[in-house]
């Protein structure tokens, strides 16, 4: 990383935010530019100012969400700049599968000799707006509701509980999905779900380890199927990702696959969530994409 030609772009709505004072002046003093973002708008101010530049790599203080929305938009633009991750999220997941300190001054000292790797994608096509690609996670049904239900103000107030403490809010509320499931340009099942999971990295939630092999360079992902069954079930599954077993049993269907296409069987609209941005679709294809996206990763990750 060369800091006079990197960046910084901070989501001040994060979970977190950076932490003020000489560290934050350190930053404005290293980089080339710093871009504070507190809406979509800015976001595109930002990335139009860097874009303009001769970035040459582009540190996201942020959570995945804001990671997808810059990685994204740069793929756009046909400029995909290596990024690197100052973790200020309420999960951090993708932070957390680069082996990357969790501690946003820690995290900048690490990728400051860092080396670079380039993680799968997978690309999501829907009936509801252009494809885009995913880096960490999407979820489907349940989860996605969960997720979308959090408010800024409980993720701020709770931290790293907030994803807990909706699900046993909502828990009453579950009802389920019915899908028809395509793996790999093959129908794999149709059946009634709470959620399905799309993993990249492996992680969600707040740290949930949903399958330990999970690789970002493996040229494969995992589809999982939580069924629509009682809540001893979902304790169990909560002690398997809690203790990073990882979800995967005869009653908890996984796949590793390199495409997967879900489609609603119902009237019902899937709830989807794709790196933490919400939609819903009648259907969504995921593919592992032909690209790949440079990432900064400490050396003990690489």
């Amino acid at each position: 990383m060369h800091p006079e030609t990197t960046h910084l772009i901070w989501n001040a709505n994060s979970g977190k935010a950076l932490p003020n004072g000489e560290f934050v002046e350190h930053l404005r003093e290293t980089l080339a530019g710093t871009h504070g973002i507190q809406s979509s708008k800015e976001l595109d101010s930002a990335l139009e100012s860097v874009l303009k530049s001769d970035c040459s790599h582009l540190l996201i203080a942020g959570g995945d969400g804001t990671i997808h929305s810059v990685v994204n938009s740069c793929i756009r633009a046909g400029r995909e700049i290596p990024v690197g991750i100052l973790p200020t999220g309420t999960g951090n997941n993708l932070a957390r599968k680069l082996a990357l300190p969790l501690e946003p001054r820690e995290a900048f000292a690490s990728l400051s000799a860092a080396g670079t790797i380039h993680i799968d994608l997978i690309q999501t096509i829907h009936d509801s707006a252009p494809p885009c690609y995913c880096l960490n996670f999407s979820a489907g049904g349940f989860v996605s509701v969960v997720h979308e239900e959090i408010s800024q103000e409980e993720k701020a107030f709770w931290g790293s509980l907030a994803y807990l403490k909706k699900g046993l809010e909502q828990a009453s509320e579950i009802e389920p999905f019915a899908i028809k499931v395509f793996v790999d340009e093959v129908e794999f099942v149709e059946t009634e779900v709470l959620s399905w999971l799309i993993c990249n990295s492996g992680i969600a939630g707040n740290g949930y380890v949903l399958d330990p092999q999970s690789s970002l360079l493996d040229g494969i992902f995992e589809v999982i199927l939580v069924p629509d069954i009682g809540l001893s079930l979902l304790g169990e599954m909560y002690t398997a990702v809690t203790s990073e077993r990882g979800l995967g049993s005869e009653r908890v269907p996984k796949r590793r696959v390199t495409s997967c296409r879900i489609v609603s069987t119902d009237d019902k609209a899937l709830s989807v969530s794709i790196d933490g941005e919400e939609l819903t679709a009648k259907s969504i294809s995921f593919e592992l994409a032909e690209r790949s996206y440079p990432v900064l990763a400490p050396l003990t990750t690489l």
